[in-house]
């Protein structure tokens, strides 16, 4: 997800939940980490494409290994980051935030049927 569509999407939870601009913020650390993960996503889909695509012998074994490399580097990220925000990598008063709107959501649904 690119910046543009992740500041979007954010003022649309944002405004759905009702809540203050200062209160979502995602720290600069965690946008940072969170394109690290989604380039080295895309690398490794690109990367499966190409493997998939390709029909030149000479090229499949640079395929092969460029998957493996992409494939790797997404597993060595989501370790890191695994450890890095064991609780998730979006602050607590957000997600906190989307667990009450969910119980609202709960709450509303249950009353409807």
């Amino acid at each position: 997800m690119g910046v543009s569509k992740y500041c979007s999407w954010l003022a649309g939870v944002k405004e759905y939940l009702g809540l203050a601009e200062e209160s979502l913020s995602l720290p600069a650390e965690n946008l940072k980490d969170m394109m690290v993960m989604e380039e080295a996503k895309l690398d490794w889909q690109i990367a499966k494409r190409y493997f998939n695509e390709v029909t030149e012998p000479a090229l499949i074994d640079f395929a092969i290994y460029n998957m493996e490399a992409a494939e790797r580097r997404l597993v060595h990220l989501i370790k890191m980051f695994g450890n890095k925000y064991p609780d998730g990598i979006w602050p607590p008063e957000f997600t906190g935030g989307l667990k009450e709107a969910d119980k609202e959501n709960e709450k509303v649904s249950l009353t409807e049927g």
